[in-house]
């Protein structure tokens, strides 16, 4: 299967879009529901933490926060051997007392080359992972898990009034040969950031090489920003082929974000994503969507990514 596209058989997407609307009434899907647009490139974007380029694609940012979204919601008491909903709605590991304790704003833009993330984050208590970075000996770090169903083929399955108990997402699914994930760690005693492929005990060696400056950040007080740049060539092995995004084409996407601190019981911090849950590097299906679009900036408050994502949805 290649990367969705929205752009054909119009008639076709038009009535499982009905569909759609009328199972949307009771059901949820596990595909978690969170969308969000990467614009296409628009001049340079020097990977520095400096986020002053991405002030074009800033009505896209999208928020991984412990209040509920609008398309998932983690059941209370669910988690899998650890408290969820401690702290916030989205905890879904340890415990996450609100915005000013953790806050995450992304945005995302890509080009021929490279996919590119651009991070804002609020932390009350920031770590720095410290060396060797060949490897992580550990998973309690302050980090990012980014994962990936590139041919956006997970299964689909219904789970009732669009909630998740967190002990069961891992069962929904497993990774294909064409999902993966990358966990990275954006601040580092280096200053260049340090990148792990999904075993999370091999570094991947693109992302993890200080020289090619794909992972950089800026820390001021309790916040820092920082940028990824994923070359698509390192996507090759999971898709396939070279991944060409054009205009609505879709595949998988999520983020989970490890804040340690100190100040909790193990786990000494908390975990929340933004589209799903802690899970999601076990459970594919549970992913949000990357939709790609070829206009400079797009208003999400508007009826398109609505739109899109009722026929996504309705063309699986």
């Amino acid at each position: 299967m290649s990367l969705i596209s929205l752009r054909s058989k119009p008639l076709f997407l038009l009535i499982m879009v009905a569909m759609w609307i009328v199972l949307d009434v009771t059901d949820g899907q596990a595909h978690s529901g969170g969308e969000a647009i990467s614009a296409p490139r628009r001049g340079n974007i020097k990977i520095d933490g400096d986020l002053t380029e991405w002030n074009v694609v800033r009505s896209l940012a999208q928020e991984i926060t412990t209040r509920p979204q609008g398309w998932y919601q983690i059941i209370a008491g669910g988690g899998k051997g650890s408290n969820t909903n401690k702290g916030g709605l989205r905890v879904s590991r340890g415990q996450i007392d609100g915005d000013k304790d953790l806050k995450v704003t992304w945005m995302t833009m890509w080009d021929d080359d490279n996919l590119y993330f651009a991070f804002e984050t609020i932390d009350d208590d920031i770590n720095e992972i410290k060396p060797p970075y060949d490897g992580r000996n550990s998973r309690n770090f302050e980090g990012y898990w980014l994962c990936f169903d590139t041919k956006h083929d997970a299964p689909v399955k219904n789970l009732p009034n669009k909630k998740f108990n967190t002990a069961q997402v891992a069962g929904l699914s497993s990774y294909e040969a064409d999902d993966t994930f990358w966990e990275i760690a954006p601040l580092t005693a280096r200053v260049a950031g340090a990148a792990w492929k999904k075993d999370g005990q091999v570094a991947e060696p693109k992302l993890n090489n200080p020289a090619n400056g794909h992972i950089m950040a800026k820390r001021s007080g309790n916040s820092y920003t920082f940028e990824v740049r994923l070359p698509w060539d390192i996507f090759d092995h999971f898709y396939g082929k070279r991944i060409k995004p054009t205009d609505g084409d879709i595949i998988g996407f999520d983020i989970t974000v490890m804040d340690v601190d100190p100040v909790y019981e193990p786990p000494k911090g908390g975990a929340m994503a933004w589209s799903s849950d802690f899970e999601n590097d076990n459970s594919p299906s549970v992913l949000g969507d990357i939709i790609f679009s070829t206009t400079a900036s797009v208003n999400l408050t508007g009826k398109l990514p609505a739109t899109w994502g009722h026929i996504k949805y309705g063309y699986k």
